[in-house]
């Protein structure tokens, strides 16, 4: 565990930090969302090295769904923070919700499989891998919506998203959202990297325009 990335990402999640999106940095589409109270949380965030990108996959993401999924179904809540390891087994334990043994049980599996991804310094696709594998696991049908996109850098999200819009015959819904024609977006994240002015914006307006 590091210090330092626990006390990095709190400070992003206490509004205390503003982490800007860089050309190489990792881009990472997350949405939670409790379908029984009809609340959610999505997020577009940069990790701008690997070792950001691991610790947020561990320390926000991981602990943030199987408290969302153990407890946050019942409170009509859903939870995003930062937790250490030791930390978010002892919340679920303590809460001793329905279930909690199954939830230690994946909790404690997620993370080691990430932590071994991490320490073998894995490929890009073996995290992406790992990143569905969690997300499947959690079964919509039981009130709880988790999604996890995860992109090498900012320049591969543009026909990613089309893709994904195509697929799902929502493509008008993509433009009408970003505002701009799917070639415009195509043209807008293969040529951000010289476009420095676009860069700076492009994190709002990922995060207020889509969902």
């Amino acid at each position: 565990m590091s210090v330092n990335q626990i006390a990095y990402w709190r400070n992003w999640i206490n509004n205390r930090q503003d982490i800007p999106m860089t050309e190489d940095g990792y881009i990472i589409r997350y949405i939670i969302a409790n379908q029984y109270s009809n609340t959610w949380v999505k997020r577009w965030v940069c990790c701008t090295t690997q070792k950001n990108l691991y610790a947020f996959i561990k320390y926000v993401l991981l602990p943030s769904i199987i408290i969302s999924k153990n407890m946050g179904l019942k409170d009509g809540e859903v939870y995003i923070d930062v937790c250490e390891y030791n930390e978010t087994l002892g919340i679920l334990e303590h809460a001793g919700q329905e279930g909690y043994e199954k939830a230690v049980e994946d909790y404690v599996r997620w993370f080691e499989e990430v932590d071994n991804l991490e320490e073998k310094d894995a490929a890009l696709s073996e995290i992406i891998e790992v990143l569905s594998k969690v997300s499947s696991e959690i079964d919509f049908r039981k009130g709880l919506f988790v999604e996890i996109n995860l992109y090498e850098d900012i320049s591969f999200v543009g026909r990613s998203l089309i893709k994904e819009y195509e697929e799902d015959d929502m493509v008008e819904d993509l433009e009408d959202m970003m505002g701009l024609s799917c070639k415009e977006i195509e043209d807008l994240f293969d040529d951000i990297r010289d476009n420095k002015f676009m860069l700076r914006r492009i994190s709002t307006l990922l995060n207020e325009r889509l969902y």
